[in-house]
């Protein structure tokens, strides 16, 4: 055997097999990179969706409960009138938007007349 014919030999092979080994390392790396990106674009979508879904819960839940708070009473935390913007009354520990027909001045206790959202409107129990 001449060892110059069996070195050309495996020149020829790894001529031929290597460029192909490097064509399907490449396509293997691509598409693992599609694979990871789907997998991401996925998740994120999900996330973005269940927040979506918990606020929209988070809100049902917030006005159910301002509507169950209808007659029951509070302290006013500042002057409350029909155009303030930061009024608000503490209701069992709980700090709520309020508005009032009439103003009533700061450390008041008023009663919930109505819900209109998340804003309770207020009178003032004398």
């Amino acid at each position: 055997m001449n060892p110059n014919r069996r070195s050309t030999s495996n020149d020829l092979r790894d001529t031929f097999i290597n460029p192909l080994i490097l064509v399907l390392e490449l396509a293997l790396a691509v598409l693992g990179l599609i694979a990871f990106f789907d997998i991401w674009f996925s998740v994120r979508s999900i996330k973005q969706e269940t927040r979506k879904q918990s606020k929209f819960l988070q809100l049902m839940t917030l006005t159910a409960l301002g509507q169950s708070l209808v007659g029951t009473t509070g302290m006013t935390q500042g002057i409350v009138d029909r155009q303030s913007e930061n009024s608000q009354v503490l209701i069992d520990g709980d700090l709520w938007n309020c508005r009032a027909d009439s103003k009533i001045q700061p450390d008041r206790k008023v009663r919930v007349k109505a819900v209109d959202g998340l804003v309770l409107h207020v009178e003032e129990v004398k």
